[in-house]
């Protein structure tokens, strides 16, 4: 998986892995934040990315 830029990729619909180690699949990659909050790090950032099959 590519890791994430903190730029949303141009795909229609991707699989994310969040930094808790929790994968997503098939979403929609505008839905998601691609860069950390501003408090910092949290579980629920994405860290890598691959699009859909």
């Amino acid at each position: 998986m590519p890791k994430n830029t903190g730029i949303a990729p141009p795909h229609e619909l991707v699989d994310v892995k969040l930094r808790n180690g929790f994968v997503v699949r098939r979403i929609d990659p505008k839905t998601y934040r691609w860069k950390p909050w501003p408090e910092g790090e949290s579980g629920g950032d994405v860290v890598a990315y691959q699009p859909v099959k």
